[in-house]
């Protein structure tokens, strides 16, 4: 049943362009229920993701680890019904990247499923998706904005994976007194302990990169991290899982020093200046994909050059491990994650329980594995 609309909000898109509304426009329809949605921004400026071909069935599995205890399968809408034009609202991230890119065709697979499924044909009887998002995993100002006119146009649900685990609580809040259900997904948001969210253990996540680098370096010596953001709690739970697993397993191997991005210094200064402190700088964690690729780039050119080891697998990092440039990753499963998050979502809408926690899993990749059939799920383009 739709829920009154956000009247705070549209007064609010009425009276100024700075809210991040813009003009109402309507939307493309499309084979699986998905639609790119207007442009919400005025200042910053809201970039839309370029949609995305629905993926082929035989081109990816819809898996999730087995070791769980899940009110549900998250693989299947079995069970699940919808009123005719259900609205699912998904603000993500780093829209322009590979591992989004993959979160999205998962996300349109579970719609897609759900049509089917509730045998809707029509654009009016299609459960929707809109999937919006950043252009970077930095723009924490334009993601509120972005979810400020998502809510004003009150979906049935919203997801949302917060660009800074601090951000967002308003917007959570206002949801709450419309009757919006919220479902996190990828990164999610301090002291809202109650939401169900659909993510990596990235705290795991670390721990088994942490393994790797003591089977790389050895028993002794030290590492760097060059982590992507300081707020991320996806950043933050990989960075503890690291230490915490070397200090525990192999407290020889130290990993004390932290990099960031920042306007004054470069990560690949920061890593030529480590490594003149550090002649003996035996490996760097790089905890996402445009990490892993800065450093990779960062260290081309660069003799006997620490053994790298990072997070996900786009096609740079799987031509890296296949080059010998890179150690290995610790791969999520966004397709899968994608997808689960919209059967979560599809739930919520619905009425139905949901699990407060579902681990998307992921899985260590090197050049011993990465062509192996069963990791192929966890790798995109």
């Amino acid at each position: 049943m739709k829920r009154k609309a956000v009247a705070g909000l549209l007064i609010l898109c009425l009276t100024s362009a700075l809210a991040g509304c813009g003009k109402e426009t309507e939307a493309s329809d499309s084979t699986d229920g998905t639609e790119t949605t207007p442009e919400v921004t005025e200042e910053p400026k809201q970039e839309k993701a370029e949609p995305t071909e629905e993926p082929e069935e035989e081109e990816r599995q819809i898996a999730l680890p087995e070791n769980q205890d899940l009110v549900t399968d998250y693989t299947s809408p079995e069970g699940i019904v919808l009123e005719a034009g259900t609205h699912i609202a998904l603000v993500g991230q780093n829209l322009s990247s590979g591992y989004w890119g993959a979160v999205k065709d998962g996300a349109q697979q579970a719609v897609a499923d759900l049509n089917e499924k509730l045998e809707f044909t029509s654009k009016d009887e299609k459960v929707r998706l809109t999937f919006e998002g950043t252009d970077t995993d930095e723009e924490v100002e334009t993601q509120i904005n972005t979810i400020d006119a998502v809510l004003s146009e009150n979906p049935d649900v919203l997801c949302i994976s917060a660009i800074d685990m601090d951000s967002c609580k308003a917007q959570i809040e206002t949801a709450r007194e419309n009757g919006i259900p919220v479902v996190i997904l990828d990164s999610g948001i301090a002291g809202e302990s109650q939401l169900s969210v659909c993510a990596t253990d990235n705290t795991a996540v670390g721990a088994e990169a942490a393994r790797h680098m003591i089977e790389a370096v050895g028993e002794s010596g030290k590492v760097l991290i060059a982590a992507h953001q300081k707020s991320a709690q996806t950043s933050v739970d990989r960075i503890n899982g690291f230490q915490n697993e070397l200090a525990a397993s192999s407290p020889a191997v130290t990993a004390e020093t932290v990099i960031y991005e920042t306007e004054e210094k470069s990560i690949a200064d920061q890593i030529r200046e480590a490594m003149d402190a550090n002649p003996d700088l035996k490996g760097i964690f790089c905890t996402n994909e445009e990490m892993t690729c800065t450093v990779l780039d960062a260290l081309k050119d660069a003799e006997n050059a620490p053994k790298i080891i990072g997070v996900d697998a786009g096609k740079e990092v799987q031509e890296a491990i296949e080059k010998g440039t890179l150690y290995g990753t610790v791969c999520q499963n966004p397709y899968g994650m994608g997808y689960a998050t919209i059967i979560m979502a599809a739930r919520a809408a619905a009425g139905l329980p949901n699990s407060q926690f579902v681990d998307s899993g992921f899985q260590w990749l090197d050049a011993s594995n990465i062509g192996a059939e069963e990791n192929q799920k966890y790798l995109y383009k």
